[in-house]
């Protein structure tokens, strides 16, 4: 099995218009998928609206516990355009920035871009293993 640099994508989630959440979560999801689809192994918050279905009294602040744990655990923090009027995404910037974990903004890198970056940073790291 080969070694897979872990990424918590962060980004825009809620919204007061419906539909920009949607999209929100939308563009989340699409993003979560190329990389994982590049080879990272990927933490979409954007997964986690199911929850609501099971555990219908969970409040934000749960959500945003449970976010900036997971956060803290990855090797990379990816975040999506629209971060500056994000709450959640800039807790989660503090926290990745206290745990010492590298940031990359869409705007600057693509997913192709932070693999070629890992990739270049490290060979074949990311198809063989360390």
């Amino acid at each position: 099995m080969r070694f897979r640099y872990s990424v918590y994508v962060a980004g825009p989630y809620s919204n007061s218009d419906f539909m920009k959440a949607l999209e929100n979560m939308r563009h989340g999801l699409e993003v979560s998928a190329e990389l994982i689809k590049l080879g990272f192994s990927v933490f979409s918050p954007f997964l986690d609206y199911q929850f609501i279905f099971f555990q219908p009294q969970l409040t934000r602040e749960d959500y945003l516990e449970h976010s900036l744990e997971q956060v803290s655990r990855q090797d990379i923090l990816y975040i999506l355009k629209g971060w500056q009027t994000s709450t959640g995404t800039i807790a989660e910037m503090h926290e990745a920035e206290k745990c010492e974990i590298p940031m990359f903004f869409e705007e600057q890198t693509t997913p192709v871009a932070l693999y070629e970056h890992y990739l270049g940073l490290y060979g074949e790291a990311l198809s063989y293993g360390r």
